[in-house]
């Protein structure tokens, strides 16, 4: 019985979360934000303290310079330097430079202005992602933290981004697979 009432109030709860329209898409068409904070903390495998906040300075157009304000902080308790190292898929050009960069600790009680900024050129419209490896020493231990920031470039075909990947196949036991290409 409890089993069938935690049931009946989950469902509920997801039937009233979904009461709002389905977003259309001119909703999906609409520019991203462009700046973003990602400070979220997720269950599971452990991850160096750090935070990121990045700013598009300018709107991204093909063959113009795209200057990104980027900032990365420790956030533990001892602030450390946190190193970056940058990945651009080939239609974005760096002309930055290095794709090592260092953030260095903010004393305590003082506001870090440590933003450094990279410069990059589209060579295509789409949609693209900066790749962000960023790592600190706590404790004598070096953690990482991954993050990704979404460049849209001109008109983005968002049924072709949103379109569900792989083949739909069944096995001999009758389950339901989806098989995505390999790479070797």
């Amino acid at each position: 019985m409890k089993l069938n009432t935690l049931f009946l109030a989950a469902f509920s709860v997801s039937v009233a979360a979904c009461a709002g329209e389905p977003a259309s898409q001119q909703d999906l068409a609409k520019p991203m934000k462009t700046r973003t904070q990602h400070e979220r903390s997720f269950p599971g495998k452990p991850s160096a303290p750090i935070r990121m906040d990045y700013e598009l300075l300018a709107k991204p157009r093909v063959g113009e310079a795209l200057p990104i304000k980027l900032n990365i902080q420790s956030q533990g308790r001892e602030k450390q330097a946190v190193k970056a190292k940058l990945a651009y898929p080939k239609q974005l050009r760096s002309s930055s430079g290095s794709s090592k960069l260092t953030f260095k600790s903010a004393a305590k009680g003082v506001a870090s202005e440590a933003a450094q900024q990279v410069i990059i050129t589209p060579a295509a419209e789409g949609l693209y992602y900066v790749n962000i490896h960023a790592s600190t020493e706590i404790n004598g231990r070096t953690q990482h933290k991954a993050f990704v920031i979404p460049i849209e470039v001109g008109t983005v075909n968002w049924q072709e981004q949103l379109r569900p990947q792989g083949e739909l196949q069944t096995d001999s036991a009758g389950k339901k697979l989806i098989v995505l290409p390999a790479k070797e």
